[in-house]
């Protein structure tokens, strides 16, 4: 049994593959016993198609583990198993809900108190004839997602020539950072307090969007050019750290970012 995680959450997925080869794996939750610190082993929740591209992904927000997977729908694994995303109990390993998802590989995936938001990535493969659009949203309760920015027209070759470099989500905000057409210092960093907004793309500017008026305010501009970067991966205390590398070598500068106040972070 397992004894403890390095993410520190009562509930982990854990993959098996049985028999060893076989080309359908299964995950189930193990959950942590509070009063022995040990694990307990849940039944399955998700079965998956063991393959380079069919991993399992997850996070965490707000007390729910949001479990995802391509499916077998665009490849020739045998059963068809659908993309799909259980939301699940951070502290109960119980399944709390499943909505259907688009045949993408390799996405990013974040959380918040408002439910789901993910984005294809750099890496991301999708079914031919149906390119992804660029940002989507499952609501709490919710049994599909919902579009909250279309994507851009594709190459001749059926890339993507948009996608996201990360999402970062906590309470009830999402920060995104897309990048466009993979030219160097065009990522654009929006936030997003709610799905309904209709965020606005300021270059290497971050922006605060009211969700009332759609209206901007420019918060911070990062100079990332040439051959520069854009990473965040925390909230903490409602700010948003954001890490910034540019030049060669290149100069890091970390920035602390409240939501409520304008100007350079």
């Amino acid at each position: 049994m397992l004894r403890r995680t390095a993410s520190g959450e009562r509930a982990v997925p854990v993959e098996s593959v049985e028999p060893a080869g076989s080309s359908v794996g299964e995950v189930r939750i193990a959950v942590l016993d509070p009063e022995t610190g040990s694990f307990r082993l849940g039944p399955v929740v998700m079965r998956y198609g063991n393959i380079s591209d069919g991993r399992p992904e997850w996070t965490y927000g707000a007390g729910d583990l949001w479990l995802y997977d391509v499916g077998t729908g665009g490849g020739a694994v045998g059963p068809h198993l659908p993309a799909e995303v259980p939301r699940i109990s951070a502290l109960t390993g119980a399944v709390l809900g499943r909505a259907s998802m688009p045949t993408l590989t390799r996405i990013i995936l974040a959380a918040d108190a408002d439910g789901l938001w993910f984005s294809p990535s750099l890496e991301t493969g999708w079914l031919p004839g149906h390119p992804p659009d660029l940002l989507y949203f499952v609501p709490l309760g919710g049994t599909h997602p919902v579009v909250v920015q279309a994507g851009p027209p594709t190459r001749s070759g059926g890339t993507s020539i948009a996608y996201a470099n990360w999402i970062v989500a906590a309470g009830h905000r999402a920060w995104v950072d897309v990048e466009v057409g993979r030219r160097a210092g065009s990522s654009v960093i929006e936030t997003l307090p709610t799905p309904e907004s209709a965020p606005r793309k300021v270059t290497e500017t971050l922006v605060r969007l009211d969700p009332a008026t759609g209206e901007s305010t420019r918060i911070a501009s990062f100079s990332t050019v040439p051959d520069g970067l854009v990473e965040a991966d925390a909230v903490i205390g409602g700010a948003l750290y954001v890490l910034t590398a540019a030049g060669e070598p290149a100069a890091l500068t970390l920035y602390r970012i409240s939501p409520s106040s304008a100007g350079s972070g």
